[in-house]
């Protein structure tokens, strides 16, 4: 277990640039196509633990986000395990939520592999009719900024010409739902839940503990 030490975060962070992507996906049975696990390094699990609450914290208009709180060594084996399949796909009976996330070339810096939220979000996501212009885009949306948040753990394999990322999460995004309230005025941490009822300072609501 990581705990987020705010000092250190933002010192790791200082440099980060945003950049998720998604590309086509890998063909894992052709010849010579080459496979290799790289896990990311207990430094890199809580910078992508702090990039995902700073993502979820500046969601226009959001008032119930919950913010994660630890990197869960359970769930890091198990996005790892996922990750090293090189395939985009939910195994059957997984007990988290999922994020796939491609990056085009080999990449071993944890620098690659942060987000840009809105560049998928905003653009690609309605909130109003919960759909966007492609299933990958929403599924992947709807899990990053579902409401409910816990722990996450991240997982990273080189698949042939691409670098595969995959995040677990405590709670499963539901696609018939929206994942977040929004209200039209300011409004931060206006619907937290009784355990999650403190307001950090990126708006998401924690631990008062």
């Amino acid at each position: 277990m990581y705990k987020l030490i705010i000092a250190h975060v933002f010192i790791v962070l200082a440099p980060t640039i945003l950049g998720f992507s998604f590309d086509a996906p890998a063909v894992t049975d052709r010849p010579g196509f080459l496979k290799v696990s790289r896990p990311f390094s207990d430094d890199e699990q809580m910078v992508m633990l702090a990039h995902h609450n700073l993502a979820r914290g500046n969601m226009t208009n959001q008032v119930n986000m919950q913010c994660l709180s630890d990197v869960n060594e359970d769930l890091v084996n198990y996005a790892q395990d996922v990750a090293d399949t090189c395939i985009h796909m939910t195994p059957r009976g997984c007990p988290y939520g999922l994020g796939f996330f491609r990056i085009q070339g080999v990449r071993t810096g944890y620098l690659d592999y942060v987000m840009r939220p809105f560049e998928f979000g905003l653009l690609h996501y309605n909130y109003l009719g919960n759909h966007c212009n492609r299933a990958e885009y929403c599924d992947l949306f709807r899990q990053v900024f579902w409401y409910k948040a816990d722990e996450i753990g991240c997982g990273r394999t080189t698949c042939g010409t691409q670098t595969f990322i995959v995040c677990a999460y405590t709670h499963k995004q539901n696609p018939n739902a929206v994942p977040f309230i929004q209200y039209p005025e300011k409004g931060q941490c206006l619907f937290c839940q009784k355990k999650k009822s403190s307001c950090d300072y990126n708006y998401l609501c924690c631990d008062p503990h």
